[in-house]
């Protein structure tokens, strides 16, 4: 039945006028003439009744008072949803089984023993009333509904109404917990019977993104999957995604939708065979399984030993120890893999035990084992192939100095993994998130007083900031907004057309080391602070509240003669070669200063100096300035919009290869603005 869809929910969202009205918004919105919705057991504390059963068992004197509090929550939600004439036949079902409620807690009272029908068939009933509950607001919205119970469906009845609520005793997957009775594979198993053209997963926890939205708040949702990719990404414990589930509909090729219930606008992510092969990203996303340890096996006696790794696993599967990844080295002197870390003494015993001979005869060297570590995973399809992915996955740990243990990658080319410390697993993540995800040139930006200047440059990133993206690749996010008392943050972007009212809604207390380091997020790979102020005590602040501190140029150049009588602003060094233009003074020489210091500069002794000398001592420009983070800068394109340059070109610095800035000098204040130093001073002009 292709105009089939199958909605996995839970019952707990629609137990509420707000919900049963979501619900039918969101099934009005799918193109099928005919919708099956499947709840789960509801786990509502003030509505579920498990916990009278435990009452009973334990003869507690307040399960009565207990029970008439549920009867009254039920008539509560019952009355607050449906209309009087049709909540009255949805009250005297509860009733009545509130009535055969109480004789099963008396028999449990009795033999102090609750059996597993007891409880199936007290969450069947529960189930039941809100099956009921939404079936009544359907029609009440003149939606053909009906209620069906799991195993009394049929296709007939699919057939003849165009919505169909299901409860009851739902199937599960194989290793999904029997505590934990979810919709989704019963939803999937469906589909897959009744040959749906698709099947929607609503959870309550996120949309699928491509990164753990608490560690790196600015992961993008998974648009596209295939089957292969959702699967990797469900194995390393992506929070929305049940394997078992998947299963159905992935023998029968179907479709999987999966949405997030707090958003019903997002269309979330669509799981299909082939996933879609127009998407750019080769990485669909990154997931991390914590709490795993590692057992080593060491020693020259493996060597070109046949049934080793057989008896060192088949080991493993006697003691029922789950292995999470195998790496093993091409001389087969060494071979590891990782365990869950609560099964981490006993997988070491066990290997011991099984090749206790060899260690005895030192064929094996060692048996060893590390805990506290963690696997992070990179997942993607279109990696299959595609040189550079590796080393790209690679080189982005090791700049952000976290080690690798250990590393795997099947020859399907799916998945990448490598095991690192636990501690070193958030800055990971955030490492490749941004490599693989970010742009190049994405900036991280604080403006610190949105006054005149400060509101013109706002005003022009606004109109300006698609084209940067879209022409030059830059994407610019004003992530904090301040003034001397308040300020305004946002981990993902604020708005610069709408700030001001954001700002006056939102905005609380400055705290400038918060702000500086909100600004400087390790998962933006360029930081960016605009002091607009003309205050110079709010700059020095903000200058001593950066992160790092970058070191002071080393390498120092010289030239020839110039004769001006002092030394003028603008001056630059760098690390690599004399790259701005010379700090000019009276005698025949030039030297490179830093930026911002030429009124100081011009006190230090103008002789030459040899290439490698040291510089004088200078101090640091008050600007808060770009190098609150020690990263390498991309192009900072130029903002347009005014009738007359609003900016000027100041000096340029750089302390090491790739990381220069240049000082921008605003003609109309004193203000001042940290920039990369690949911008090109002729590009900053008016329109």
């Amino acid at each position: 039945m292709k105009a089939l869809r199958i909605h996995a929910l839970e019952s707990a969202n629609v137990v509420s006028k707000a919900g049963c009205e979501q619900l039918v918004r969101l099934l009005r919105s799918y193109d099928e003439t005919h919708q099956v919705v499947v709840l789960s057991p509801l786990k509502e504390e003030k509505l579920e009744l498990a916990s009278l059963l435990t009452l009973a068992k334990e003869r507690d004197e307040r399960l009565w008072s207990v029970q008439e509090q549920r009867f009254k929550a039920w008539n509560g939600v019952i009355e607050s949803v449906l209309p009087i004439a049709l909540s009255s036949e949805v009250i005297a079902r509860i009733k009545s089984g509130f009535s055969d409620i109480e004789d099963l807690l008396r028999s449990v009272w009795l033999v102090e023993e609750i059996s597993e029908p007891v409880v199936r068939h007290t969450e069947r009933l529960v189930s039941g009333w809100v099956a009921d509950l939404v079936c009544h607001w359907a029609l009440f919205q003149e939606i053909d509904a009906r209620i069906a119970q799991y195993d009394q469906l049929t296709e007939a009845l699919v057939a003849n109404h165009s919505l169909l609520i299901v409860y009851g005793t739902l199937p599960q997957g194989e290793a999904t917990n029997p505590t934990e009775e979810r919709s989704e594979y019963a939803a999937s198993h469906l589909a897959g019977r009744f040959s749906a053209s698709g099947v929607t997963f609503w959870n309550n926890t996120a949309l699928l993104k491509s990164a753990d939205e608490r560690e790196v708040p600015s992961a993008q949702v998974i648009r596209t999957l295939s089957y292969s990719e959702v699967s990797e990404l469900s194995f390393f414990g992506s929070p929305i995604i049940d394997p078992q589930a998947l299963l159905p509909a992935i023998r029968r090729e179907i479709d999987v939708q999966l949405r997030f219930w707090g958003d019903e606008q997002d269309p979330g992510s669509i799981v299909s065979k082939e996933g879609n092969g127009a998407e750019r990203d080769r990485v669909k996303g990154f997931s991390i399984i914590r709490q795993v340890a590692l057992i080593n096996v060491e020693g020259s006696g493996m060597s070109g030993v046949v049934g080793t790794a057989s008896r060192l696993f088949s080991a493993m599967r006697r003691a029922n120890i789950s292995v999470i990844l195998i790496s093993q080295a091409s001389s087969e002197y060494s071979i590891c893999f990782a365990v869950p870390q609560c099964e981490m003494e006993k997988a070491r015993l066990t290997a011991r035990e099984e090749f206790a001979r060899e260690l005895d005869e030192h064929l094996i060297q060692s048996i060893e084992a590390e805990n506290n570590l963690a696997i992070l995973a990179a997942v993607g399809k279109r990696m299959t192939g595609q040189a550079g992915i590796a080393g790209k996955f690679f080189s982005s740990l090791g700049r952000a100095g976290v080690n690798v243990i250990a590393i795997a990658q099947g020859s399907s080319e799916t998945n990448i993994s490598a095991v690192i410390k636990s501690e070193d697993s958030k800055r990971a993540l955030r490492a490749l998130h941004a490599r693989f995800f970010l742009s190049k040139q994405a900036l991280s930006v604080g403006l610190i007083g949105p006054g005149s200047i400060g509101s013109t440059l706002l005003g022009q990133i606004a109109t300006e900031s698609e084209r940067l993206k879209s022409q030059f690749g830059l994407d610019i996010h004003i992530r904090g907004i301040a003034n001397s008392k308040k300020m305004l943050l946002d981990r993902d972007g604020i708005d610069p057309a709408t700030w001001k009212a954001r700002f006056e809604a939102e905005a609380v207390e400055l705290d400038l080391e918060r702000f500086v380091h909100h600004i400087g997020a390790t998962y933006f790979p360029h930081s960016l602070l605009i002091d607009c102020t003309t205050s110079s005590d709010l700059a020095l602040a903000s200058t001593s509240s950066r992160p790092t501190r970058r070191p002071a140029p080393r390498r120092w150049s010289t030239t020839t003669a110039s004769s001006t009588p002092r030394c003028a602003p603008g001056a630059a060094s760098s690390m690599r070669r004399p790259s701005g233009r010379p700090c000019r003074s009276s005698g025949r020489s030039r030297t490179w200063c830093r930026p911002g210091t030429a009124s100081t500069a011009s006190k230090a002794s103008s002789a030459a100096r040899s290439p490698g000398s040291s510089p004088p001592t200078m101090p640091r420009s008050p600007s808060p300035a770009w190098y609150a983070r020690p990263r390498r800068w991309g192009i900072l394109n130029p903002i347009r919009g005014t009738t007359s340059p609003a900016w000027t070109w100041g000096a340029r610095w750089s302390s090491s290869p790739g990381r220069s800035a240049i000082l921008l000098r605003s003609m109309t204040s004193p203000s001042t603005a940290w920039c990369p130093s690949s911008c090109a001073p002729s590009r900053l002009t008016s329109s």
